[in-house]
């Protein structure tokens, strides 16, 4: 049997709830059920209106109730509906499940900038919270990344100049990748410790999708610009919410068959984009989810659309297809320790990649389609399609991608080793792809 979703984002969303007792058994919808889905609908509907055109390093109001921690001066901005403040006022942000006593259903959005460069035509990583949620900026103020309002043009001297993943210094090796002729307008929104590298804005294809961001040496520019207000990067340079701490609610719903509280991160398409949850470096391609599952202490990972690299460049890398999740223990918080500090845990024997089986897609994926606003996204999230064919005795299910240079993609990473045996398995691709 073959089942296509056409459907943004949430849709998998609910393929989370698996692990809430709700599905796992026969729901009987009450009226009071189907009227807080429809409420619930047309507040991500009223998000869209009210949380349009968000600007990167932005926090938006979408939908009562929201509460944050706030710098002092700018309470007064962040109080009502369509509100919005720069991510550098906030230390936690927090969202609330369904209240049917006050019908409301707590829904913020933000757009951060991530690792993406200021000259990137875009409007970062879009980051949508809502139910019990809350995220704690793990970035303070002082060492907060604070890009210029605008990337500096350079231009290339005589000799051209090689193009660079990272300056020296970092933690990985800095490797050249390519050139660019003299004479070549560049733009540049940081410079390293030594001040002998520009960071600065050129799309480039890695192994895992497109980055963006390279470095190039001061030394090859034309001299005399003036460089004195860009700021310093470093390998632990991060902007505001790149780094947090994320809490979930993961008891069932107050209103059932509805979303369950979490957080959906998309990222510009095929684009990568690095973040940092509980501890956890996360780099990906396009869209992810993250939740925690009881009793508390497992971060869940689902990539909806392009890939997902977990703990990337280090031997602990794992890769997810769309389509799959992992799960990363969140080591004990001590007596006394602060809760908003966990660290995922390096000995946790879930982290090997799940694929999503065809009832976690199939069940919840019709009620919710269409959920989140096109204008909030990049683009919609088509999910994959799984196939399990009929018959007696075990049904192994396969996942088949619409894209085809995608698939591709995958299947060149399935030949090189990149992606293990066992997850390749599992993927249906084209036959001319796996010769």
């Amino acid at each position: 049997m073959r089942v296509r979703y056409f459907v943004p984002l949430v849709i998998c969303l609910l393929l989370l709830t698996i692990y809430v007792p709700l599905h796992a058994q026969t729901v009987v919808t009450t009226a009071a059920d189907s009227t807080c889905v429809r409420f619930i609908q047309t507040a991500f509907q009223q998000v869209g209106t009210n949380c349009a055109n968000l600007e990167a390093g932005s926090l938006c109001y979408g939908h009562p109730n929201v509460s944050a921690n706030i710098d002092e001066t700018a309470v007064k901005n962040f109080s009502k509906i369509a509100d919005r403040l720069s991510l550098e006022n906030f230390t936690s942000i927090h969202t609330e499940d369904y209240d049917p006593a006050e019908n409301n259903f707590g829904i913020a959005v933000m757009n951060i900038q991530a690792s993406l460069p200021r000259a990137f035509p875009g409007k970062g990583a879009v980051m949508m919270a809502f139910g019990e949620t809350t995220i704690t900026n793990a970035v303070t103020p002082e060492d907060a990344l604070i890009l210029p309002e605008k990337a500096i043009d350079i231009i290339v001297g005589a000799n051209g100049a090689d193009l660079y993943n990272v300056p020296t210094g970092f933690n990985v090796p800095s490797q050249p990748f390519g050139s660019v002729p003299k004479g070549t307008t560049l733009q540049a929104d940081g410079i390293s410790v030594d001040a002998q590298w520009l960071r600065i804005y050129a799309p480039h294809k890695e192994t895992f999708d497109e980055n963006v961001v390279a470095w190039i040496k001061t030394a090859s520019l034309v001299q005399g610009l003036d460089l004195s207000n860009l700021p310093t990067i470093t390998a632990e340079s991060y902007t505001p919410m790149q780094s947090f701490f994320l809490t979930t609610k993961f008891e069932e719903p107050r209103c059932k068959n509805a979303v369950p509280s979490l957080l959906y991160i998309q990222g510009p398409k095929d684009t990568l984009v690095d973040v940092t949850v509980d501890g956890a470096h996360i780099r990906f391609g396009s869209t992810i989810l993250l939740r925690l599952l009881p009793p508390g202490n497992i971060l869940q990972v689902v990539v909806l659309s392009g890939l997902g690299v977990i703990f990337p460049d280090t031997p602990d890398e794992i890769i997810l297809p769309p389509g799959f999740e992992t799960l990363l223990c969140l080591a004990p918080i001590p007596e006394g320790g602060n809760k908003n500090t966990p660290l995922v845990t390096k000995n946790c024997g879930s982290a090997k990649p799940r694929l999503l089986s065809f009832d976690e897609m199939q069940t919840l994926s019709t009620d919710f389609s269409n959920l989140i606003p096109e204008n909030l996204q990049y683009y919609n999230t088509v999910v994959p399609r799984l196939v399990c064919p009929s018959g007696v005795g075990a049904v192994i299910c396969t996942l088949e991608l619409s894209d085809p240079l995608f698939a591709a993609e995958l299947s060149n990473l399935c030949q090189d080793g990149t992606l293990p045996p066992e997850t390749c398995a599992q993927l249906s691709l084209p036959s001319i792809f796996n010769n």
